[in-house]
């Protein structure tokens, strides 16, 4: 049943998790968070557009480039696992260090600290095809619950006007300790995870999200369909047919009788050796065609391994013919 995975990868991707299209934000507070954690750090990123948000493949560590091109400001954020007790004041003198170390042209140097945050603020001198250009560099270092935190905003040809959009950002930074991530954030994590084929891990995401859903749906129907169809599968992966069983009568429940749902019934059946019931999802699926979405089609029977002990029996081939007949469904 691969054909449902671009699907997916389109319907939630969006959430931006991963290396992401850039995505312009409001004036609602961004969440930046480690997936393992219970808590986010919250900033303001009115008017940035957001050109990376990046997670480690242990999901432990996160990146976050975001951009204003029309004022030449560029911000950045890292959460990485603390790897021994070093202070925020550690941290800003390690990565001061490894700047002199580089041989960077730096001036009108400061670093102070607040509260239990360590800041280091520089100008950085370049030369590009166009000039020399004076490059405005502030960074904030903190520790929080074993996370190293490194938030730094940047500025070709810094403008004293702009004082305020660093301070302003600066200023948002703050850790949201009831922070609980969005149902499409949860599966986004839970989809990673598939693609990794980290199947125990992707069903406690993706079961943690359906879960969400049963008690107050808010996904879209085709969301929805996606959820409980990569769900199964994961289960199937982790070869808990009854489980994947379940997930499915769920959907049919939550969808009722989604071509998906037969189908994967179908699979599942397929694999028990049971025909009857293969047989009756199959052309259950088939006969709800009509709710897939235009552009999608149902897989040949015949091409899917579940079915092979059935290749030779008439009355499956029958089955396959009618799937082979079966004009597309008409756009919903």
């Amino acid at each position: 049943m691969k054909r449902f995975l671009p699907l997916l990868l389109a319907v939630f991707f969006c959430a931006g998790l991963l290396r992401s299209a850039p995505a312009p934000q409001t004036a609602e507070p961004f969440h930046f968070y480690r997936p393992d954690k219970s808590w986010s750090l919250d900033c303001d990123l009115a008017d940035f557009t957001i050109t990376e948000n990046a997670l480690s493949p242990d999901l432990r560590s996160r990146d976050l480039t975001a951009t204003l091109p029309a004022r030449g400001l560029t911000l950045s954020a890292a959460l990485n696992p603390a790897r021994d007790a070093l202070t925020a004041i550690q941290l800003r003198d390690g990565v001061l260090a490894r700047l002199r170390q580089s041989g960077a042209r730096l001036s009108h140097l400061k670093t102070f600290e607040k509260d239990d945050r360590a800041y280091l603020e520089y100008t950085l001198a370049l030369r590009t095809l166009h000039g020399a250009v004076e490059e405005r560099h502030v960074h904030v270092f903190f520790v929080y619950d074993e996370t190293w935190i490194d938030a730094h905003m940047a500025q070709a040809a810094f403008n004293e006007p702009d004082t305020a959009r660093f301070e302003k950002f600066f200023a948002s930074l703050t850790i949201n300790r009831e922070f609980q991530p969005s149902t499409p954030d949860v599966i986004t994590i839970g989809t990673l995870l598939f693609r990794r084929q980290q199947f125990p891990q992707a069903i406690g995401w993706l079961q943690r999200a359906l879960d969400r859903e049963k008690l107050k749906s808010t996904l879209p129907r085709a969301q929805t369909v996606v959820l409980i169809d990569l769900l199964a599968r994961a289960q199937l992966n982790n070869n808990d047919r009854a489980a994947a069983s379940a997930t499915y009568q769920h959907g049919l429940t939550a969808v009722p009788n989604h071509p998906v749902f037969h189908y994967g019934l179908a699979c599942i059946h397929g694999k028990a050796g049971e025909l009857d019931d293969t047989l009756k999802h199959l052309r259950l699926a088939l006969l709800h065609r009509g709710q897939l979405a235009p552009g999608e089609k149902l897989a040949n029977p015949a091409g899917e391994p579940s079915f092979q002990a059935f290749l030779r029996q008439p009355r499956f081939q029958k089955v396959v013919e009618e799937f082979a007949k079966a004009t597309p469904p008409a756009a919903i």
